[in-house]
């Protein structure tokens, strides 16, 4: 099959490919931040199969050009106001990631508000910020999450996509060191960009803080118990991110109209460990 694919379709198989990338299908719905409306469901499965969609437009709002019936356009133009619409609950679902490992989160916090030497004129706002960790050396975490399309709104792979794994990463970290470069420079902080593309693909700073965080969750528990447990806050927060990041990414293409859209992520519980422990035997885990 893989031979007979189209540029564009080889960049969204390997959007689509990755650990944790189908977490929004697999997802245990014990918790309302872990379901999806029925409409919505029907679009992540439409958009993995490459299934056409009864999209409410003929044509872009943002920039008039003739729409296609896959959602390609809409997940990649940014003049609809839908691609900055859908960042809000997948910035959400990390905030809710991080109070549950424990730390002190701030949402939107503005850097001219801290201690960094910023210039009072400064509005730039750091998604996620949050402290309290033992993690990264104990630095406060500037998170910035972002979701990528490996496709143009015209429907073609954006440079490298086709043939390498999460090539958009590269350039969304890129530009987010550019933009936050004092707060990478800082001794006091440490700048995580925490990306993901349409096709539910993560990429590896992402990973590595969901493994450190279930680490730091699970520590004080008896030793027994320690790598279930780990596994178990790991499945959590995987669902939480997953659901938010394709449930925003659909209910994005299913408005009529992007301008103005809020999307807010539904709020979630922090299970207790048994019924945490209970959910991942359910979720079929080893």
């Amino acid at each position: 099959m893989w031979p007979r694919c189209s540029p564009a379709e080889k960049a969204l198989l390997r959007s689509q490919s990755g650990r944790n990338n189908a977490r929004a299908l697999t997802a245990v719905p014990c918790d309302p931040a872990l379901q999806l409306p029925n409409e919505r469901f029907r679009v992540v499965l439409a958009r993995r199969l490459r299934l056409p969609l009864l999209l409410l437009n003929s044509r872009c709002e943002g920039c008039g050009a003739r729409l296609d019936a896959l959602g390609d356009h809409y997940s990649a133009c940014m003049r609809t106001g839908r691609i900055q619409a859908r960042a809000k609950p997948v910035e959400r679902a990390w905030e809710r990631v991080l109070e549950e490992a424990g730390a002190s989160v701030h949402f939107q916090h503005l850097l001219q508000n801290t201690t960094l030497p910023c210039d009072p004129q400064d509005w730039r706002r750091v998604d996620v910020l949050a402290t309290g960790l033992p993690l990264y050396r104990g630095r406060a975490l500037c998170c910035d999450a972002t979701m990528r399309s490996p496709l143009k709104a015209n429907g073609a792979p954006q440079p490298g996509t086709a043939k390498y794994d999460g090539a958009t990463f590269r350039v969304a970290e890129r530009e987010k060191k550019v933009k936050y470069q004092d707060v990478d420079a800082c001794s006091l902080t440490e700048l995580l960009v925490l990306a993901v593309e349409v096709g539910g693909r993560w990429n590896d700073t992402a990973g590595d803080l969901v493994r450190r965080l279930a680490e730091h969750k699970a520590a004080n528990e008896n030793p027994v118990l320690r790598r279930a447990t780990q596994r178990a806050w790991e499945d959590r927060w995987w669902s939480l991110l997953g659901v938010a990041a394709q449930g925003a990414l659909a209910a994005s293409l299913l408005a009529q109209t992007g301008h103005n859209l809020v999307l807010d992520a539904p709020a979630a519980w922090a299970p207790e460990l048994n019924v945490l422990l209970d959910g991942q035997r359910w979720a079929g885990l080893e």
